[in-house]
This record gives structure tokens, C-alpha cells and sequence, in this order.
């Protein structure tokens, strides 16, 4: 059993694919059944997915970004997803009755239809986050073979698959693919940017092809000789087929969320330091900036069009000026809340940079059999066929002969022999100085986002969701060590006979098994006590008193509100967002209670749901009397542990 063959041939990679679709399942069957056994339903377990669901029902309705019926709003961060859920929701009439079972059951009990609504919407989010989970898995593991392909032997296909696998293990990541916001989307998209930039570098470009490449002539006998000996990329592209995914993605950056364009604006220069070594055309650079800045620029018009404003609300709500002094700040409130997975992974990931450099500086002669032969140097594929010998030693023989039908006495630098020399610099100086360290540009993406995440976003309690895509580029480098020790000599030794031998395959089957039932415990138990507890805490806090105020104020009360989500969704009366994300004139007011106090008179909010321990002094203000209390057992994701409706004075 040769794990490259899940890379190299068709089969492998739809096997591949095949397996993640059914691990993200497998993640989501798991969610589903701690949510039921815990609170009989599978709703969201946060309330900012309500918010998108309000939205998407408003779209179906005819009325785009009105999350209150006349007033537009942008409150929805990611129109990509909104639309996605849009189109997919139609798709659940086919379950029939089904979804409605999904819907908390004091939804089910008071109103069937409001029930059944809710079903679709939440079954529509999770179809997408089941097959977001398992793209964003594929994504991951190509990226770990970019980043990783010069390793010899089994080692970048044993990392991709590790990388893929962890990612599908990841609690927080399953958490994101089952919580009805965008960020499945975002996990699967983030990682296509570095590793579409990196084969395009390597295989588009580089002085290895012509066409669209920094040259258009005739190749040299050394660029023929290369593109002979180039291993075939087990990710490999037609380029006519590449060049419109490779322009679209950065332009979907910004609509699935806005600051996602960090990471686009870092593959932008990382192609600009390519066109200055010659190694990417000019026009290659221009095109993917325009792409960019139209993503950016459209996501603008949209929004100043619906709403008067270039950005979504959470922008001017929770967003602070940039800030770079208040780094140390930032860190230190995450370090106080324990939010500790994404630094450790950036630790992890500084780990695998450094070996990686180690190993590279160690094995010269790969390095420079790399970059002229191109990813598998000629050598059955980066030692996949390299059994009993080092697979050094393989590619050191292999420098030493001459390529047949290239007319070039020598593929390398050796002794006595001059190195083939390409038009417009050497092939080998510019490919070896340009892709030395391909994985530097997820690294360098993953610390500049967080940087700016960190920096934008004070610590309230939810933060680190907003950091999941960086999870995506880290984790290819988070398992580089792993690689690199699999390189070694007595390590690759020892791979060899496991994987060469007639009872390989039964041995991958039950590694493979007692990997899944371990990943099955682990998971059962986090999704009982984590993810079904956020979804009843989610439900206690905000869909309870959402029936509340159903049954007990008048049809089309105006209510107020914090957690705005299942509030207007359940409750069915228009809603004033105290935050300001759904109503605009209150965004900048957080926090002021005199000018809320003037809104919510001059809209006539009768009702207000809000936390009492969050009043000034802990004390309802004069204004705002006490009519309903709830508690919210084992929180860990509402505001507080008991929430209250109001009723306001409509007199000033």
C-alpha cells in the first residue's frame, strides 16, 4: 500500500475525497445526536446563524438585506453564504416533513409551520457545512502537498493526509462546519489561495512552461529537459481549466467575509516577489490584484447600495481602528480567557518552518533535483518507488544522468560538468530561489490575519471563531516535523517495510479502524458535553423567551433586544438590535443608554429582552420594569446565566 497513490492516480483522489465526505458526515451525525439527546432538536448552537437565517427569509421574500420589513440593514457579514443558503434551502422540500423534527420542541408544539421552517433552515446549513468540512479537508491537504512536495519519499502524502485528518478531528473546526455561519465556507476557501499561488508558481510558470509564463519563445533544451522530467503533480491542473478558479477565488475572499482579504492581499505580494525573481509574468500579478480589489469593490457597491454603507454593520460595531501597539493587549486577553489552540498551532507551525529549512539545507542535492526536475525530480515520483535505498542517494544518481531526449549532458551542478544555463537567468538558480520555502506563504498569511484579528477584535467572550480560517493554513505546517522525521533515514526504513509488504494493506485497514473508533469516542464526548450544551444554552437564553413573547404580547409589538437572532425569527414581532448590526441607527449607541432610550421611543419598542446582570450598577434603568425571567443552566455561550423581558415606558 503506497499512501502517494490517494494523491497520484484518479481513483486515489476520488477515494480521498470520498472519505472526507463521509468522515464530515460521520461529524455531523455525531453533533446531531448529542443536540437531540440533550435538548430533542438540533438547532444552531449560536444565535448570530439566526441572524443569517432572518436574512435569507427575507431574501426569498423578495426583500434583499431588510431584516425588519422597509428597513435594510447589514447586519449578514457574508452574502456568499447568504445566497448559498438561499438557493440550497428549496432543496429540503424534498425531506418533506422531516426537518421540522430538528426544530426545538417548544417550537413544535406551539406552531408546526414556524417549525418546519426552521427545520429547512437549519438542514440547509448543515448540508452545507457537511460539505464545506469535507472540501475544506481536500483544501488542507493539497496545501500540506505544496508546501511539503520536496520532501522525499512517502512523506508529503503521509502529511497531507495527517493534515486532512486533523482538521477533520479538529473540535473547533466541527463546531464551525455545524454552526450555521459562514465558516465552512471560509475553512474550505482560505487554503485554495496559497496552494493555487504556490501550482501556479511551480507548474504554470517558473520558466517551465511558455504560453503565459515569463516567456513566450521556444524552450531551451534545459526547459524541455525539465518538462520531461517534471513528476506529474498529483493536484495537476490543465492551465486553461486553472486560470478561472485561480482569479476567482481571491475574488470571493470579501463575500464570505470581509477580512478574509488579508489573506488575498498576502498572496498578492507573495506573486509580486515572484514576477521580481522572474519566476511570474507581470500580468499574472496584475490580473490576481484586479481580481482582488473586484471582489472587494463589488462586495462595496452591494452594500452602499442596499444599506448606504461600503461595509457590513459588524464592521462599525465590533471592529476597532488597527491598531499594531495594542498587540500586547490583545494577547494578553486571549492568554486570560484561555484561547490558547490557535497560538499553539502557530507554534507548531514555527516548529515545522524551522525543520523544514533544517532539512533542506541537509539535503542540497534534492534541493537542486527539485528545482529542475519539478516536483518528483524524475525519481518515480519523490521516491515512491524508493524501497530499500536513500532516497537521496536515488535522486544523487539520477542528477548524474542525462535526460534522454534533451540534449542537455547533465542535469545538475556536478562536478566537472556546467549547469544548464535558461534564457533570461538559470532555470535552476531561479526556480531553487523562488520555491525554496513554499510553505513561508501560509505562514506568513496565518500571522498576518491573526495579527489583524487579534488587534481588531477585543476579547467578549467568542472570539476565536472569527480566527478558525487560520486553522487551515497552519495545520499543513503543524505536521511538517512529523515529515521531516518520516525523511530521516532509519524512520523512512522503517515506512518502507510497513508500506511495501504484502500485509500493508491489511495493516492501513486496521490502523485505519482504530483511528476512526478513537475519533468517534472523541468526538461523542465533546459534541455531549460541549456542542449540545451550546445548543440548549442557545435555546434556554433566546428561543424560550422568543415563545414567550409570542404568547403573551400583542402582534406586532416592536421588541428590543441584544441576542436579536432567534428573537425575530421566533417570536415573528420586528426587532431593534441594541448591538445596532440589524438596525442602523443605533449602530455607535452600544452601551449609551440615553440615546437608546431615544430610539427605542421614537420606533415605540414595547418590550425589551436583555440580561439583567449587564445593567448600569446591575439595576434595571427606570424606564424598563421586569415582566419575565429565565435561566440558563450550565452556561457557556449566552451573555449570562439569566435573561428577562422587559416592558418599556413609552413616555420620555
Amino acid at each position: 500500500m503506497n499512501p502517494r497513490r490517494l494523491f497520484e492516480t484518479r481513483r486515489g483522489r476520488l477515494l480521498g475525497l470520498v472519505a472526507a465526505l463521509l468522515l464530515a458526515a460521520l461529524d455531523g451525525l455525531l453533533c446531531a445526536r448529542a443536540a437531540a439527546g440533550r435538548s430533542g432538536s438540533w438547532s444552531f448552537p449560536i444565535d448570530d446563524a439566526y441572524i443569517y437565517a432572518n436574512y435569507v427569509r427575507a431574501l426569498q421574500a423578495g426583500q434583499p438585506f431588510q431584516y425588519n420589513p422597509g428597513e435594510t440593514s447589514g447586519g449578514v457579514t457574508g452574502p456568499a453564504w447568504m445566497f448559498l443558503l438561499a438557493a440550497v434551502q428549496p432543496l429540503t422540500a424534498l425531506l418533506g416533513s422531516m426537518p421540522a423534527t430538528l426544530a426545538p420542541r417548544s417550537v413544535q408544539a406551539a406552531d408546526p409551520a414556524l417549525a418546519l421552517t426552521a427545520g429547512r433552515i437549519y438542514a440547509g446549513a448543515y448540508l452545507l457545512g457537511t460539505l464545506g468540512l469535507a472540501a475544506a479537508a481536500a483544501a488542507v491537504a493539497w496545501l500540506a502537498w505544496e508546501c511539503l512536495r520536496r520532501l522525499p519519499g512517502r512523506a508529503p502524502a503521509l502529511a497531507a493526509i495527517l493534515a486532512a485528518a486533523a482538521l477533520l478531528t479538529d473540535h473547533h473546526i466541527i463546531w464551525a462546519a455545524y454552526s450555521g455561519l459562514e465558516l465552512p465556507l471560509a475553512l474550505a476557501l482560505v487554503p485554495l489561495i496559497p496552494a493555487t499561488i504556490l501550482h501556479r508558481m511551480r507548474s504554470a510558470e517558473c520558466g517551465v512552461r511558455s504560453g503565459d509564463g515569463a516567456d513566450s519563445r521556444s524552450p531551451s533544451p534545459t526547459q524541455h529537459a525539465a518538462r520531461s522530467t517534471q513528476h506529474s503533480s498529483p493536484f495537476r491542473i490543465p492551465h486553461s481549466a486553472f486560470r478561472i478558479p485561480f482569479y476567482a477565488l481571491p475574488a470571493l475572499l470579501a463575500w464570505v467575509r470581509p477580512e478574509l482579504a488579508i489573506i488575498g492581499a498576502v498572496g498578492a505580494v507573495g506573486l509580486v516577489g515572484g514576477a521580481l525573481r522572474g519566476c511570474v509574468a507581470r500580468r499574472t500579478v496584475a490580473a490576481y490584484s484586479a481580481a482582488l480589489h473586484l471582489g472587494l469593490g463589488s462586495l462595496s457597491a452591494l452594500f452602499l447600495a442596499a444599506t448606504s454603507r461600503p461595509l457590513p454593520s459588524s464592521f462599525y460595531a465590533k471592529v476597532a481602528p488597527f491598531v499594531l501597539a495594542d498587540l500586547p493587549a490583545a494577547l494578553r486577553e486571549w492568554i486570560a480567557a484561555r484561547a490558547w489552540q490557535p497560538f499553539a498551532l502557530l507554534a507548531a507551525a514555527a516548529l515545522g518552518l524551522g525543520l523544514l529549512w533544517w532539512a533542506d539545507r541537509r539535503s542540497p542535492v534534492a534541493s537542486r533535483q527539485s528545482s529542475v526536475g519539478g516536483e518528483g525530480s524524475g525519481v518515480r515520483g519523490q521516491g515512491s518507488g524508493i524501497s530499500n535505498n536513500s532516497a537521496l542517494n536515488t535522486q544523487h544518481s539520477t542528477l548524474n544522468t542525462p535526460a534522454r531526449g534533451s540534449g542537455v549532458r547533465g542535469q545538475g551542478s556536478v562536478a566537472g560538468r556546467e549547469p544548464p544555463v535558461a534564457r533570461n537567468n538559470s532555470t535552476l538558480n531561479t526556480q531553487h530561489s523562488t520555491l525554496n520555502t513554499p510553505a513561508l506563504l501560509p505562514a506568513i498569511m496565518a500571522a498576518a490575519y491573526l495579527a489583524a484579528m487579534l488587534v481588531a477584535l477585543r476579547w467578549f467572550g467568542q472570539q476565536d471563531r472569527y480566527i478558525l480560517p487560520s486553522h487551515t493554513l497552519l495545520l499543513p505546517l503543524a505536521v511538517a516535523p512529523l515529515a521531516v522525521f518520516a525523511t530521516r533515514p532509519r524512520s523512512a526504513a522503517v515506512l518502507a517495510r510497513v508500506f511495501a509488504g504484502r500485509r500493508s494493506a491489511g495493516l492501513g485497514l486496521v490502523l485505519a479502524a482504530l483511528a476512526l473508533i478513537t475519533h468517534v469516542v472523541t468526538v461523542r464526548q465533546w459534541a455531549a458535553t460541549d456542542y449540545a450544551l451550546f445548543v440548549q444554552n442557545i435555546e434556554d437564553a433566546h428561543v424560550v423567551p422568543a415563545r414567550w413573547i409570542a404568547d403573551h404580547t400583542p402582534p406586532g409589538a416592536v421588541v428590543a433586544a441584544e441576542p436579536i437572532g432567534a428573537v425575530r425569527l421566533f417570536s415573528g414581532r420586528p426587532t431593534i438590535d441594541l448591538v445596532g448590526l440589524t438596525t442602523p441607527a443605533q449602530l455607535g449607541h452600544y452601551g449609551d443608554w440615553p440615546a437608546t432610550q431615544r430610539l427605542l421611543q421614537a420606533r415605540h419598542a414595547a418590550f425589551l429582552l436583555y440580561y439583567p446582570a449587564w445593567w448600569p450598577a446591575h439595576r434595571p434603568l427606570s424606564w424598563a420594569h421586569e415582566q419575565a425571567r429565565f435561566a440558563i443552566p450550565d452556561n457557556r455561550i449566552a451573555g449570562a446565566g439569566i435573561i428577562a423581558v422587559y416592558a418599556l415606558d413609552q413616555s420620555p
